[in-house]
């Protein structure tokens, strides 16, 4: 069972995650902004790559931002709860938290991707 302090760890963490996942989204879209280039088909190529490569990123990190805000709302709304699967209501193994502290599933029913 996680303690009143063990929460406030967990949420100073996913304060700071979301800090790191903006950055990340915000470097992103400048980066697909930055670089038109009229260059040879080779020089296309390998900028469409990057736009791809990043826009991958940028969803991935929107989904960490999203999955981030949940589990800041579930501490904010009903502490008691987290730290528990949403679907069977069974502790999430502390070595889950510690990895990701913003699963709000254990891992038998955590979304697969």
């Amino acid at each position: 069972m996680l303690t009143t302090n063990d929460r406030r760890s967990y949420e100073a963490r996913l304060l700071e995650e979301r800090r790191r996942a903006v950055r990340m989204l915000q470097q992103s879209a400048k980066e697909q902004v930055s670089d038109e280039t009229d260059g040879d088909p080779g020089d296309r190529a390998a900028l469409e790559t990057e736009r791809h490569l990043g826009q991958l990123v940028s969803t991935k990190e929107s989904d960490t931002v999203a999955a981030i805000d949940e589990a800041l709302r579930l501490i904010a709304t009903s502490p008691e709860k987290y730290g528990f699967c949403r679907k069977c209501g069974k502790p999430i193994p502390r070595a889950r938290l510690e990895v990701l502290p913003w699963a709000l599933d254990c891992e038998r029913h955590a979304p697969r991707g």
